[in-house]
């Protein structure tokens, strides 16, 4: 009976003991890792309570992980002579497990590394979870290649219902939430400033993503992005899907620059900006340059290009457009207009309601210099330019059919139309209805 009590007090001692001092374990390299409870299993995760466990992550990429409370990082400006936080997880020593922000939240994450794969996460592995944590206030400089706010490289990794805020500087393929993703990103959004790391090119510059070749669904960002080439207010180049986002706010960059998207060859579908976009040639309010499938998007913006190639939607079009609209104003140089200044794809059941200023020439309602086909659209705005102005398309060398102009066209040069400026295409079942000044070659259909 004694013995019995020994044991039994025994027991209960360990288990008290047990629960109030932290688990600690080596990994797998001799590292110690200290949680403030569980195992590290799907059912009894690892416990986060500070940063010092944050960062204990990154000795064991394979586990099961939850914060318990919100995190103070602002002390990690100090960590690493400077450098701040460790991304967890390396092109070579991905980060494989399952991570739950439990909706709580990171306070003031401080990286600042000259390196690739930059991030709260630096390297997301194929099959990891990232769910459910929001970054406050942070600063995060990767003076190399693929910076995000929550990870650098995100590689058929899922990541959903995730937020940040703050400041992010980059070399090349910069993100507000990810630098390059390959998995599935959904609920999540990015609020703060993108611009370039010193004196580095500053290319593949997104509002939330870099570049990206996966899924991207339901996530918006708020954002002012500056940059050289390839530079938007949501994906810098985009060959994935991208479904119900939208994003405001600035962009400013070379080319070619878009409010949402810069380079698209995927599929972009039910989708908006609203802000202003600048760049000197390839300028689009949703997609600076496009050859793959917008569906169902609209903008309102303000565009501006130095050189060519404007529109309200699209820059230069080599693909395919449909159930799409583009409100606001578009100005610039040569092909301006107020949806899509280049096509050399399709358009179709398309409208546009800005004005289209252009102190060069082939300026139009809706599209300022055509090679492909338009169907079934039509534009509203007013008109301006040099040389081949008019309500619908500034110069045609495609197809355009059962379309419509009610916008007023003025050219200080020649050919001037209510519908096309300079028509050497065909155009069927088609009308206009605005007044036509110019030069010489002027009408009330084509100049």
């Amino acid at each position: 009976m004694i013995s019995e009590r020994r044991e039994t007090s025994f027991i209960f001692i360990f288990i008290v003991i047990f629960a109030l001092y932290p688990v600690v374990l080596i990994g797998a390299e001799g590292n110690e890792i200290t949680f403030i409870g569980g195992a590290g299993t799907s059912t009894d995760p690892y416990v986060i309570g500070n940063i010092s466990d944050l960062q204990a992550v990154s000795n064991d990429l394979t586990a099961h992980y939850i914060l318990k409370n919100d995190i103070n990082a602002t002390g990690t400006k100090m960590w690493n002579d400077n450098e701040g936080f460790v991304p967890i997880g390396t092109e070579t020593s991905q980060f494989t497990g399952f991570f739950d922000g439990n909706n709580h939240t990171i306070f003031g994450l401080y990286i600042n590394r000259l390196a690739d794969n930059v991030g709260l996460f630096g390297y997301i592995g194929s099959g990891a979870s990232v769910k459910n944590v929001h970054l406050r206030d942070i600063h995060i400089q990767g003076r190399h290649k693929v910076v995000g706010g929550l990870a650098g490289w995100n590689d058929r990794g899922m990541i959903s219902g995730c937020s940040v805020t703050g400041q992010i500087k980059g070399g090349q393929h910069a993100g507000g939430l990810i630098g390059r993703n390959k998995g599935d990103v959904s609920n999540c959004f990015f609020k703060g400033n993108i611009s370039k790391a010193g004196g580095f090119l500053a290319s593949l510059f997104g509002g939330l993503i870099g570049i990206n070749s996966g899924t991207v669904s339901k996530c918006f960002a708020t954002i002012n992005v500056s940059g050289n080439q390839y530079v938007s207010g949501f994906i810098a180049d985009n060959s994935g899907n991208v479904y119900s986002c939208r994003a405001d706010g600035n962009v400013n960059g070379t080319h070619p620059v878009g409010g949402l998207i810069a380079d698209n060859s995927g599929v972009v579908s039910n989708c908006y900006f609203t802000g202003k976009v600048l760049g000197i040639s390839q300028v689009g309010g949703l997609v600076g340059s496009n050859s793959g499938q917008i569906f169902s998007c609209n903008t309102s913006i303000t565009a501006n290009v130095r050189d060519w190639y404007v529109g309200g939607l699209v820059g230069t079009n080599y693909g395919k457009l449909s159930d799409c609209f583009a409100t606001g104003d578009t100005a610039g140089g040569e092909g301006i207009a107020g949806l899509v200044g280049l096509n050399g794809g399709s358009i179709s059941n398309c409208h546009a309601s800005g004005n289209a200023t252009g102190f060069g020439n082939f300026v139009g309602g809706l599209v300022g210099y055509n090679e492909g086909t338009i169907s079934r659209c039509y534009s509203t705005g007013n008109t301006a330019g040099g040389e081949g102005i008019a309500g619908l398309v500034g110069r045609n060398e495609g197809s355009i059919s059962n379309c419509h102009a009610s916008g007023n066209a003025t050219g200080s040069g020649d050919f001037v139309g209510g519908l096309v400026g300079y028509n050497e295409g065909t155009i069927s079942r088609c009308y206009s209805t605005g007044n036509v000044t110019g030069n010489r070659s002027l009408g009330g259909l084509i100049g």
